[in-house]
């Protein structure tokens, strides 16, 4: 990917994002997003229908590079090769894919999974919510995982757990394959060909 930033925010590639510091800001959905503006779509509205309460937190301290561990939030290729419970929940066949500016949405039979960049991860069914944030360390090697749960109060106890118990082991199974990757993100070289294939 090639990512860096001068010390003003100012992407190094053009077809990158500055990181230019924005106000932020209380969206539709209820959430305040820093540098980053709610589009009008699905997931919003969706959110910003919900009543749902805080419950519980966990952290994660993660080896391995952060940038892939973004990737795996949002490619849907590895998900039958490493994770059988998820595999056995979602039909990824059947996904429908939301691009905008600085997000992806992808919309399943129960609800739906949304990537922010740079480092949010939101999963959603209804009454149910689940929020990862990561942080990468300064050497780009390793990252920190914090996830926030928050669930309609009506929810049963099995539901919770159930939704819980789906996220954390599929979190955990790309952990795990993050940490044995052996191959670092490069610099690309430069081109305007987007299908540019590289020899890693």
């Amino acid at each position: 990917h090639g990512w860096s930033w001068d010390l003003n925010g100012k992407a190094s590639q053009p077809n990158q994002s500055n990181l230019v510091q924005k106000q932020a800001t209380l969206g539709k959905s209820g959430f305040i997003f820093k540098d980053f503006e709610e589009p009008n779509t699905p997931w919003v509205h969706e959110l910003g229908a919900e009543d749902l309460e805080y419950s519980h937190s966990f952290y994660r301290k993660c080896p391995g590079d952060w940038r892939w561990q973004m990737e795996m939030h949002i490619d849907l290729a590895h998900v039958p090769y490493i994770h059988p419970t998820l595999s056995s929940y979602i039909d990824i066949t059947k996904i429908k894919t939301e691009a905008g500016e600085n997000y992806i949405a992808q919309y399943h039979d129960h609800g739906w999974w949304l990537f922010v960049y740079p480092g949010i991860h939101i999963e959603y069914e209804p009454g149910k919510i689940y929020i990862s944030e990561m942080i990468p360390n300064k050497t780009g090697l390793g990252y920190e995982m914090f996830g926030h749960y928050l669930f309609d109060p009506l929810l049963s106890e099995s539901e919770k757990n159930n939704f819980c118990f789906v996220n954390e082991t599929t979190l955990d199974e790309d952990i795990a394959a993050v940490a044995k990757m052996k191959i670092d993100f490069v610099k690309p070289k430069p081109t305007t060909d987007p299908l540019e294939v590289y020899n890693l």
